[in-house]
Parts: C-alpha cells; structure tokens; sequence
C-alpha cells in the first residue's frame, strides 16, 4: 500500500504544480524560464540514467524509504538551487527554504533502517550537487523562479516514473529477487542494513 500511496503523491505534485501554470498566462520570460528548466534534467543522458536508477534504487529500499529517498533528493535540490539564486532578490524564499530543511530533517528522523538512511544521506548529496548546477544554470531571459518549477518538475516526472517502474519490475512476486535474498552476498547484505 505505501508504494501506491507515494505514487498517488507524486501524481498529486506534478497535477498541483502544473496546474497553476496551464490556467496563468505567463510572461515570455516565465514561459522560456519553465521550459528551459524542464528541458535541462532531460539534455544530459547520463544524468538521466543516474537519476532513473535512483529511482530504481528507491523501489529496491523498504517501504518507507520508496518514498523518502526521492523526496530528500528533490528537497536537496530545491535548497541548493534557492541558494544559487540569491535569497536576497526573492524574500518569501527564505520561508520555503526553511521549510525544505525542516522536512528533510523529518524526512531523516523517520527512516528506521541503515540502507535507508544511508541511501537518502546519498541520494540527498547528489541532489544538493545538482541543485548547485541547476541554479547556476539560468539561462539569459528566463525568470529563475519559473526555470527552478520547470527543472524540479521534471526531475519529480523522471523519479516518479523510474518508482513506479522499479515498484512494479521488484514487486515482492518476483522469483529471482527472493532467490538473491537467500543467497550468502544477501543474507550479508540484509545483516549489515538492519
């Protein structure tokens, strides 16, 4: 059930974030900052890669981390791309980048198990890389708040997808997936993670 839930979450981002900009007419400079910041997390095929298996990753954790590592990852970005932008020319941010570290601390204090832990702490520090290069990254013309949405965006379409995909290829009917388990680099694996 959590799995379906996570998914019926992210839906539920991705139709609450694009919702305001298909009933907003934006300028010329939100429109090319949301579409260059959606194209960005898509131009680069091995980030791509590395972020579907990182939502491939998320569906191999237990439960509670299917839907923690993405989140983390995708607060970490938003923090480090606020940061690039420059808190001073948007004040309301600093609210919603105090609210981003205040969930990401929730976030870490829920996870019961080692690997989880351990692959938010990962996952979040490559979000927190990205951010820095998606922050930096605006485009002459574009509005940085619309290319920060477009890009985060995206990068929420991307782990949704890979989640959901990973849920349903590493569902627990999987025969070969229970075989690995039972096997000696598995039973170390699950000693050391819990």
């Amino acid at each position: 059930m959590p799995n379906k839930r996570y998914i019926l979450i992210l839906a539920a981002v991705l139709l609450l974030g694009t919702f305001p900009l298909l009933v907003l007419q934006p300028s010329g400079a939100a429109s090319a900052g949301i579409s260059a910041g959606f194209r960005l997390p898509l131009d680069s095929f091995p980030l791509l890669l590395l972020w579907a298996a990182l939502g491939l990753w998320a569906a191999l954790l237990p439960p509670e981390g299917t839907s923690i590592l993405p989140l983390g990852f995708l607060l970490l970005v938003f923090v480090a791309a606020v940061l690039c932008l420059g808190v001073e020319q948007f004040p309301p941010l600093r609210y919603f980048l105090l609210g981003a570290i205040l969930v990401f601390a929730f976030l870490v204090g829920m996870t019961r198990h080692k690997a989880t832990m351990l692959s938010v702490m990962l996952a979040s520090s490559l979000g927190f890389h990205y951010g820095l290069t998606l922050g930096s990254a605006v485009p002459e013309g574009a509005a940085p708040l619309y290319f920060l949405l477009g890009g985060m965006l995206a990068l929420a379409m991307i782990l949704a997808i890979a989640v959901a995909f990973g849920v349903t290829v590493f569902s627990d009917h999987e025969p070969w997936l229970e075989r690995l388990k039972t096997t000696r680099i598995g039973r170390i694996l699950r000693a050391f993670f819990q």
